[in-house]
């Protein structure tokens, strides 16, 4: 599971060129915040807790609320097979990645979990 955490890590510290200009690309990746914590949208960000569970934290834009989801690893699996866009069968090293494909919220993703029974925790916060 952190193997794909730390394939990430070696892999944009081998490529890292600081005099080489950004360029955009075309295809949604997670941006890595510091050791362990992954952006995976605008204003949401990815993390294992020290069990395994994938936590996402989000904001929202204004500030004016946060909400959290959680799944455990043991479900990692079953979400997996339930997401949209994961064409290329990405495994449980590359849950994070297989979310970002998939397009959906946070909130999309929950209910995702209830549509199929897949114990997890939501929760939003005001």
């Amino acid at each position: 599971m952190f193997k794909f955490i730390k394939r990430l890590f070696t892999q944009q510290a081998d490529e890292a060129r600081f005099d080489a200009p950004v360029e955009p690309t075309p295809e949604k990746t997670e941006e890595v915040l510091v050791e362990g914590r992954v952006r995976i949208s605008s204003s949401e960000v990815a993390s294992f807790n020290d069990s395994g569970a994938l936590v996402i934290d989000g904001c929202s834009y204004d500030g004016d609320y946060d909400w959290v989801f959680a799944i455990s690893p043991t479900h990692f699996l079953d979400l997996l097979k339930k997401l949209p866009n994961n064409k290329e069968e990405l495994g449980v090293e590359e849950i994070i990645q297989a979310i970002i494909n998939s397009e959906l919220e946070t909130s999309g993703l929950s209910m995702l979990c209830k549509e199929h029974e897949i114990p997890h925790h939501f929760e939003v916060f005001r």
